[in-house]
């Protein structure tokens, strides 16, 4: 094998000449200052989008995404959006933090049927979520027809029967004689919601007929006079 040799390089050496006799020194080049950057003033308001719709001012916050880099951010954000609001009143809040996959894992359980936290309200006040709605129509659209994550008339005792039965509200749920008649007449290859967060009162479509204790409530996108409705109270063992 040939020789291998190294050689650690040795250091230049290099001098400065002596000035000469009567010769001053050069001065040093003066040199400028570095620039200085000023810091943004802080902001009294969370770093959230501020929109105005209708008169009604609300924050629209960033959706949360469950990873490692955005969770914190989302989060104190999110607390800070909620603490100016409570300060400062008249907005609502919209956390888009649901899965549509999780959802539709979820509504696959046997055991699972169909509801909604939506209050009562006047149409037209105020921006609710759209669920107020669009739940029922959405269940047998979108994860009935579309998803076909179950036959049509599971899906309808999913949110007939079965909610009734498990509350105990007797006489409500089926179409049998003594029965209140409460119906919904629709075409389930149409039926389909269609309540946004923009236009949270917008009437599904593929919905003809809605009876309330027998009498018509909604007609071919019209809402009815008559106010047939009742409270619904459960059934003590």
């Amino acid at each position: 094998k040939p020789a291998t040799t190294t050689e650690t390089p040795k250091p230049a050496i290099t001098s400065t000449p002596a000035p000469k006799k009567d010769e001053k020194p050069a001065s040093p080049a003066p040199q400028k200052p570095a620039p200085q950057k000023t810091a943004p003033p802080a902001s009294s308001k969370p770093a959230a989008s501020s929109l105005t719709r209708d008169g009604s001012s609300y924050f629209r916050l960033a959706s949360f995404r469950a990873d490692e880099r955005s969770v914190t951010s989302d989060v104190r954000m999110q607390a800070e959006a909620v603490c100016w609001m409570a300060a400062h009143g008249g907005a609502q809040m919209i956390f888009e933090n649901m899965d549509g996959r999780d959802v539709s894992e979820i509504l696959s359980f046997p055991g699972c049927m169909l509801g909604s936290d939506s209050g009562v309200r006047t149409v037209g006040e105020g921006r609710p979520h759209p669920r107020g709605f669009g739940s029922a129509p959405r269940f047998l659209g979108l994860f009935t027809r579309d998803e076909k994550l179950f036959t049509l008339e599971e899906a309808v005792r999913r949110i007939t029967s079965l909610p009734a039965e498990t509350f105990r509200i007797p006489e409500r749920g089926k179409l049998l004689p003594g029965y209140f008649a409460d119906v919904v007449i629709f075409d389930p290859e149409r039926v389909k919601d269609l309540a946004s967060y923009d236009d949270p009162f917008r009437s599904p479509e593929g919905i003809a007929y809605v009876l309330v204790n027998g009498q018509v409530a909604f007609e071919r996108g019209q809402s009815k006079e008559q106010r047939a409705g009742r409270v619904v109270r459960r059934q003590t063992p």
